[in-house]
């Protein structure tokens, strides 16, 4: 067990429609990261790709699963231990994390649907470590409910520590109104540090119609990696 300052972790960019070519093996933590748009479409093409590696994905976290509570049993990867949050009222939405079934009683730390957000923290009692899973509801950047969610984050934040937290927040980190500097805050003021690369080149949604790129999902953590190179890695949209 590699204590924190050597935990390395690897996460894939690809952009729509595609799914990544690799992961480094060599990871302590191979995470996948992927904003699905419904897992009743992706499901199966997630586990075929899962089940073409040689080696293993540790965590996947999935947001926009569009799928119910009541649905929940039926969406599952093998071989992985499966949580889930989902949006009480309405469409769309949810959260989920499967972890490989090596990891030693995984457990759900704290779920909630949150006004149409969900946040799902995943303990890892093993590795002395928490992944989180965030989606806010898209909405104006300066609209009264993007503040109630940069509170609600930053309370989570501030109670939970040695966490990686990825999720679509749909705040875009190209640009810079007020909420979005007050959401920067929010997480560096509690010891979080954005792993994004903030270049263009990294961009995690683009439109090709419209010639734009933004950063919506992000990834952010309090700990400390001696060993990671997001030039080449980072997000994986399906």
């Amino acid at each position: 067990m590699p204590n924190e300052e050597n935990l390395q972790i690897s996460v894939d960019i690809t952009h729509f429609n595609h799914v990544p070519t690799s992961l480094d093996r060599n990871s302590f933590a191979n995470i996948l990261y992927i904003n699905a748009r419904s897992l009743r479409n992706s499901l199966m093409d997630i586990q075929d790709y899962i089940d073409c590696q040689n080696f293993s994905i540790h965590v996947i976290v999935i947001v926009e699963t569009w799928i119910t509570q009541n649905e929940a049993e039926y969406f599952n990867l093998l071989p992985y231990k499966s949580f889930h949050s989902h949006r009480r009222l309405g469409r769309g939405g949810g959260v989920a994390i499967f972890v490989h079934e090596n990891f030693d009683n995984p457990s759900i730390l704290f779920e909630e649907d949150y006004y149409n957000n969900n946040f799902l923290i995943i303990n890892l009692p093993q590795q002395k470590l928490k992944i989180a899973g965030i989606y806010r509801q898209p909405g104006n950047i300066n609209d009264p409910t993007a503040h109630t969610f940069i509170s609600h984050l930053e309370k989570l934040l501030s109670k939970y520590s040695h966490m990686i937290v990825l999720g679509d927040f749909n705040i875009n980190l190209f640009e810079t109104p007020e909420t979005t500097l007050n959401y920067q805050n929010a997480y560096s003021l509690n010891g979080y540090t954005l792993l994004n690369n903030l270049s263009s080149n990294f961009a995690t949604r683009i439109n090709h119609a419209n010639n734009t790129s933004t950063c919506l999902d992000h990834i952010i953590s309090d700990l400390h990696f001696s060993n990671y190179n997001f030039q080449h890695n980072f997000f994986c949209l399906i």
